[in-house]
């Protein structure tokens, strides 16, 4: 409803509302409310031909949420602007890059960093504990 009468999307929406809470708590500790809170957001990479499918291609952009902004309608609108100009600008593609560079290199890391015999004898030799071919 709030989304059909003020347009946005449903994330600007909810994007809005966890922005309300920002500036609630922020007041609530007295801390000032007047400039933004940079905020990791999630969103879709889907092509327009993917929507529907079953895959998860999803990437992140910061955005900045307007706590000083005290009205409901107006944050909504910075929200919206704002995120429509960052997913113009292509972060999002940049964010999936590294999101995919991630999943695969993970397994890399893990592999490389882990200590297999050799580094371990060498660790035991280090600490004192022998150097013999069993430690």
């Amino acid at each position: 409803m709030i989304r059909a009468a003020l347009g946005g999307t449903v994330n600007d929406v909810v994007l809005a509302a966890i922005t309300a809470g920002f500036r609630e708590l922020l007041l609530s500790r007295g801390e000032p409310a007047d400039g933004v809170v940079r905020t990791m957001v999630p969103v879709s990479v889907r092509a327009p031909g993917e929507r529907g499918t079953y895959n998860n291609r999803v990437s992140a952009i910061f955005a900045d949420l307007p706590v000083g902004l005290t009205d409901p309608a107006d944050r909504l609108r910075a929200i919206t602007v704002q995120l429509d100009g960052l997913k113009q600008s292509r972060q999002t593609v940049a964010g999936e890059v590294l999101c995919r560079g991630i999943e695969t290199g993970v397994a890399e890391l893990v592999a490389a960093a882990r200590p297999g015999p050799p580094a371990r004898r060498a660790a035991r030799r280090k600490a004192g504990g022998g150097t013999g071919p069993r430690g």
